[in-house]
């Protein structure tokens, strides 16, 4: 079975998300998207 780990790098500008194979450290899929600011709401949709 795979372990994974999910990255989260919240920035005053943008967020990175990131998935991760723990076995071979291999970048599975990576994700950019401006930080929301103004709604906790919104930004708790943008990291799902």
């Amino acid at each position: 079975m795979k372990k994974l780990a999910i990255g989260i790098d919240i920035g005053g500008t943008r967020t990175k998300l990131g998935l991760v194979d723990l076995h071979g450290g291999e970048v599975l899929d990576m994700r950019i998207a401006p930080t929301e600011k103004h709604s906790s709401e919104r930004f708790l949709h943008t990291i799902h």
